[in-house]
């Protein structure tokens, strides 16, 4: 069932607008991702989701993997990852334990070891996004959603540190690494790698 009831989403390209929708996300990611890929298109139906939870509360890839996309994802907390695993876990998904230093490192170990460029990766734990994602170079997924602090605008938080990166910090570094802003909610940034633009 798809709600539009807690949407709080921008688009920064006009063909974003009007396209957020929940069916498991928290402020609209559901519906800009599908639109999204309306536009660019599919290549291999995988993704990463960091900070899964138990996978489905305001998950940002459930809604893909009920449509058979290929997943890995992982959660540092022991009892929700249990859930996490318990439910979700099998030939399309491996779901990871433990919290995430290196995500090229992590990432060759799973199912995505021979795809570098998943059609999706997201990363939101929390805290340390904007490292997590600054660190990652052996994997450039096409589509990228990654947390924000909505109050902090600028704020890059130290490295091993709590704290959240501001949006124009994260859109400096997606910027950085080739990607294009395209929308953001409340919580998270969305972009999409440029060479899948043009």
């Amino acid at each position: 069932m798809t709600s539009t009831a807690s949407i709080n989403a921008t688009a920064v390209v006009p063909w974003l607008r009007d396209k957020a929708l929940n069916v498991y996300t928290q402020f609209g990611e559901d519906g800009l991702i599908d639109a999204v890929f309306d536009r660019i298109g599919t290549t291999n139906k995988e993704c990463f989701e960091v900070g899964a939870a138990d996978g489905k509360y305001y998950s940002n890839t459930l809604h893909l993997r009920e449509d058979g996309w290929g997943a890995v994802l992982m959660e540092k907390d022991p009892e929700q990852w249990q859930k996490l695993y318990d439910t979700y876990n099998g030939d399309l998904t491996d779901c990871i334990i433990g919290g995430v230093d290196d995500l090229d490192t992590t990432l060759y170990w799973t199912r995505l070891r021979h795809e570098r460029e998943p059609d999706l990766g997201v990363i939101d734990i929390d805290g340390q996004d904007y490292w997590l994602w600054h660190d990652m170079v052996e994997y450039r997924p096409r589509v990228m959603l990654v947390e924000i602090n909505y109050h902090e605008w600028d704020a890059v938080p130290p490295r091993g540190e709590s704290g959240q990166a501001g949006l124009a910090a994260i859109r400096q570094l997606g910027n950085d690494k080739k990607y294009e802003l395209v929308a953001h909610t409340y919580c998270n940034a969305l972009f999409v790698r440029r060479d899948e633009l043009a």
